[in-house]
């Protein structure tokens, strides 16, 4: 699925015409014009993050599969072709793994017995 296909169909989902669509959707106070919007779903256009954040907002739809749908992650993961439910599990575990490493202390470095300082040559003769 593509990001136009994503907001098309959400909007047909909630029986919205793209103009009452467009007029709903605000961007700092502004509404968006019908035919950015329809640029969108047509994929000439890619919505900044704002407006991604507000189309998702206004939808009701998973601004993280939106995201991953624009291409902002890795291309390898993209390839993938996931679907939303696995999208949000792998943030969710991303999410995780920050959450745990910033309440682990760091490791002591070990250093191995040859590497030992000895005690100073003037301290052993006294």
């Amino acid at each position: 699925m593509r990001l136009g296909e994503y907001f098309k169909l959400a909007r047909k989902r909630r029986m919205l015409s793209l103009a009452k669509a467009a007029q709903a959707i605000t961007i700092r106070h502004f509404p968006c014009s019908t035919q950015r919007l329809w640029d969108i779903e047509h994929e000439y256009r890619r919505p900044s993050e704002e407006l991604l954040e507000a189309l998702c907002s206004f939808y009701e739809l998973d601004l993280d599969y939106a995201l991953y749908l624009m291409g902002k992650l890795p291309a390898r993961i993209v390839a993938l072709e996931l679907e939303p439910h696995e999208v949000r599990a792998m943030y969710k575990g991303m999410l995780r793994s920050k959450q745990r490493r910033a309440f682990i202390p760091p490791r002591r470095t070990f250093i191995p017995p040859q590497e030992w300082r000895s005690p100073p040559e003037k301290a052993l003769r006294s």
